[in-house]
């Protein structure tokens, strides 16, 4: 099961109509393989952490997509490491509480 879907994706970017679709679904399927090579898990849509971060992702690929970096950058990155580290220590136990 997918983290997040094209459409929440379109939504967070504030993307309408059907133009960049195959951009943003290639930018989805990147940041969710990211998410699971940085943790080894698979997360779905009830991880909330999950799908910030893969939204987050996602935004960074899309915007980023020609591969020139803002300055702006490294604070996403930033905040997309944090969260990579609190899903690598993520367990059910924890998500419970």
């Amino acid at each position: 099961m997918a983290i997040i879907t094209l459409s929440d994706a379109k939504t967070y970017l504030r993307v309408e109509g059907d133009e960049f679709n195959a951009d943003i679904q290639r930018a989805i399927d990147s940041a969710e393989a990211t998410i699971k090579a940085a943790t080894g898990e698979v997360f779905d849509t009830t991880n909330s952490i999950a799908v910030e971060c893969a939204l987050m992702l996602t935004s960074n690929f899309f915007d980023n997509r020609g591969g020139v970096q803002e300055s702006r950058y490294s604070a996403l990155d930033f905040g997309i490491n944090n969260l990579l580290t609190m899903l690598q220590y993520w367990t059910d136990e924890v998500e419970t509480q």
